[in-house]
C-alpha cells in the first residue's frame, strides 16, 4: 500500500460512506484482534459471495482479506470517533480543527486518517512515517495494543510502544499500554504482584480482655535441638511453647519428637500445672491437626464428658503459611531461641540439663518487663507477667529474713494472719491487673502509629484464579487455585481466603495469592470490557437469536453498500 503524505490530495472517492462495521459486529464481545479480523473477513467474504454468486470465494482466509478487514475496522472506528475531523478533511474549508493542525491529519487513498510529520525522507516504512490515528478510549484500540504486546513477546512497556508506533498513532499511548498490559494474564503469571495487605485490624477481644492466665493460649514448636544420649551420640529434641494471649506468660515443655502422642503428653503436663485453657490457637501444622482431633475425642469420651462439660477446649487454626497471624506467640518463640543460642552456643549437653535450662529460661522470660522501665528509683517497678499470676517476680527471693525462733513458734501463722495474707495477695493481684489495663494496654497504641500502610478496600473476589506463592519452588511451578470463600474481619476487610486447588481445599492469606486477572464468573471465557465510554452486555444469547440478529445486520449492511454504489 502506498501512502500519500500530501494533505492537499484530491480525494475523489472521499464521499463514499465506509461506516457500518461497528453497527454490525460488536467489538466489545471480542478479546482478541486476530479473532475479530478473521470473523470480519468471513463476513466480508459472505457479502461478496451474495453480490457475486457466479464468482464465489472459498477456502482459507487469505492475508489480503485479513488486511482488508483490519482496514475496514480502522475506517469504522475513525468514522465513529473522529466524525468532525473527517468532515473537515473531506470539505474544502481552509479552517481546520486544533487536532487536525496539531497532528497534520490527512486522508490517504484508502480513506484512513493518518498523521503527518517531518519524516517524509526517512528510510522508515510508509505506515511508520504516517501512522493511522486511533482513539485511546476504544475497545478496538485495546485489542490492537494487546495483539502487539503478545507479538512483541510481552517485552514490556517500551517495546510494545515501539511496535505500535510502526502502524498507529494513539494519543497518550503509554497510559493506554499500561492499562492494557497490567491485565495481561501471561505477564501476571510471571511478574504479577500479590494482593495488597489491608491495614492492621484492631486487636481481638481475647488480647485486650482481662481473663485468667492461659484462658486463651497460643502454642508453637521451636526447631530441633541436639542433646547427648546414652544409647547414641546425639538425639533430637523439640521445645513446645505455650503462651497466654493476655498476660503474656510463657510455659516451655521439652518433647522427644513432633508426634501427636508427644504433644498430647506435653499438653497434659501444661494443663496440670497451668490449668485447662478455654481456647487454643496454633498454626496449621499436621501435628496440631492430629493432636486437636485426638484431644477432642478424649474430651468427648463418656468418662470425662461430665467433668469437662463446661471446660471444653476450642481449637482454632490460623491460615497456612501466615505466621504473622500468630504474632503473639511467634515473638516469644524468637525470644526463647535467642536465649538458647546465647547460653548454649556450641555446648553439647544432656537432656536433663537442657530441661533445667529451659525451666530457668521460662522464669527469666516471665520476669521480662511489659511496661516502661523508668530510670528514677522513685517510680514504680515495671509490670511483669509473673506478677500477674503469682503476685511477684520469680527470679527474686520470695521472703525477707525471718527469725528462726519465729518459725519454731506453733502460733506464728495463725488463721487470722493467713487470712490477712490471703486478702493482701488478692489486693496485690488486683493492683497488678489494674496496672495491666492502665499501663500495658495503653502502651500498645505506640506501635500502631508506626504502621499506617495497607489497603482499605477489598480487591479479591470469589471466583478469582490465583497463583499460590511457594517460597520453596520456582514461580513457574506455583500451583493454580480458585478463591471459594473470603474471610473478612470485624472491620470488613479480607485478610485470608479459602481456596480450591487440584489437591483439594486449603486456605492462604491474601498476600500469598497472586491474581491472574481471570474470574470463573466471566461469561464466554472472556474478560470484561475495559471501554470507559461503552457498556457491554455479557449475557449469553441463544444461538438461534444470535444467528437471526447477524443475518439481519448483514442484509442491512449489504443494502447500504448497494445504495452507495448506485
Amino acid at each position: 500500500m502506498v501512502v500519500k503524505a500530501n494533505p492537499t490530495t484530491n480525494h475523489a472517492n472521499a464521499d463514499k460512506t465506509h461506516t457500518g462495521i461497528t453497527k454490525i459486529i460488536d467489538v466489545n464481545r471480542y478479546s482478541s484482534l486476530t479473532r475479530l479480523r478473521r470473523i470480519t473477513a468471513l463476513v466480508l467474504r459472505f457479502v461478496g459471495n451474495l453480490r457475486n454468486p457466479n464468482n464465489r470465494v472459498t477456502g482459507e482466509i487469505t492475508a489480503r482479506e485479513i488486511k482488508a478487514a483490519e482496514k475496514l475496522w480502522i475506517i469504522g472506528v475513525q468514522s465513529e470517533c473522529y466524525a468532525d475531523e473527517l468532515r473537515l478533511l473531506k470539505s474544502n474549508e481552509r479552517k481546520h480543527g486544533q487536532l487536525v493542525k496539531q497532528l497534520k491529519l490527512f486522508l490517504d487513498e484508502d480513506h484512513i486518517v493518518r498523521c503527518g510529520g517531518r519524516l517524509h525522507n526517512s528510510p522508515l516504512t510508509e505506515t511508520a512515517k504516517f501512522p493511522a490515528l486511533i482513539l485511546k478510549y476504544h475497545h478496538f484500540t485495546r485489542l490492537i495494543v494487546l495483539y502487539h504486546h503478545r507479538r512483541s513477546k510481552h517485552i514490556g512497556l517500551q517495546g510494545t510502544v515501539t511496535t505500535l508506533r510502526q502502524y498507529y498513532w494513539i494519543p497518550s499511548i503509554r497510559i493506554v499500554v499500561k492499562s492494557v498490559t497490567r491485565h495481561c494474564v501471561t505477564c501476571k503469571f510471571v511478574i504479577g504482584q500479590s494482593y495488597q495487605a489491608p491495614i492492621r485490624p484492631p486487636l481481638p477481644k481475647m488480647r485486650v480482655t482481662d481473663h485468667p492466665a492461659f484462658t486463651v493460649t497460643g502454642v508453637d514448636f521451636t526447631g530441633e535441638l541436639y542433646v547427648k544420649s546414652e544409647v547414641s551420640k546425639e538425639t533430637k529434641r523439640y521445645v513446645c511453647l505455650f503462651t497466654c494471649a493476655t498476660t503474656r506468660v510463657v510455659h516451655l515443655e521439652l518433647v522427644e519428637n513432633m508426634s501427636t502422642g508427644a504433644f498430647v503428653r506435653a499438653f497434659r503436663r501444661f494443663a496440670a500445672r497451668r490449668s485447662l485453657p478455654h481456647r487454643m490457637l496454633s498454626d496449621n501444622a499436621s501435628t496440631y491437626h492430629a493432636a486437636a482431633k485426638e484431644i477432642h475425642e478424649i474430651m468427648n469420651s463418656p468418662s470425662v464428658r461430665g467433668f469437662l462439660a463446661n471446660h471444653l477446649v476450642q481449637w482454632d487454626f490460623i491460615p497456612k503459611r501466615a505466621p504473622w497471624f500468630g504474632g503473639f506467640w511467634e515473638r516469644l518463640i524468637g525470644i526463647t531461641k535467642l536465649c538458647l543460642k546465647k547460653v548454649l552456643r556450641r555446648a553439647f549437653i544432656y537432656e536433663d540439663e537442657l530441661r533445667t535450662l529451659l525451666t530457668e529460661i521460662e522464669a527469666v522470660i516471665n520476669d521480662r518487663p511489659l511496661t516502661y522501665v523508668y530510670g528514677d528509683c522513685n517510680e514504680p517497678l515495671p509490670l511483669t507477667p509473673s506478677q500477674l499470676i503469682v503476685g511477684r517476680t520469680i527470679t527474686t527471693l520470695p521472703y525477707d529474713d525471718i527469725n528462726v525462733d519465729e518459725l519454731r513458734d506453733p502460733n506464728y501463722m495463725s488463721q487470722t494472719v493467713l487470712e490477712k495474707r490471703s486478702h493482701r495477695l488478692s489486693r496485690l493481684l488486683e493492683q497488678f491487673h489494674a496496672r495491666w489495663s492502665n499501663e500495658y494496654l495503653t502502651a500498645l497504641k505506640e506501635r500502631d502509629f508506626n504502621c499506617v500502610r495497607g489497603s482499605t478496600t477489598n480487591e479479591i473476589k470469589v471466583g478469582d484464579v490465583v497463583l499460590i506463592h511457594d517460597s520453596l519452588k520456582k514461580r513457574a511451578q506455583w500451583k493454580l487455585a480458585i478463591v471459594q470463600k473470603l474471610n473478612a474481619g470485624n472491620d470488613g476487610l479480607v485478610r485470608s481466603a479459602e481456596i480450591k486447588t487440584a489437591n483439594g481445599p486449603s486456605n492462604r492469606p491474601i498476600t500469598k495469592l497472586h491474581p491472574l486477572e481471570i474470574n470463573t464468573g466471566d461469561v464466554n471465557g472472556t474478560s470484561p470490557s475495559t471501554d470507559d465510554c461503552a457498556t457491554t452486555n455479557h449475557i449469553r444469547r441463544s444461538s438461534r437469536r444470535a444467528t437471526k440478529e447477524a443475518m439481519r445486520r448483514i442484509k442491512e449492511w449489504n443494502r447500504v453498500i448497494a445504495t452507495d454504489e448506485r
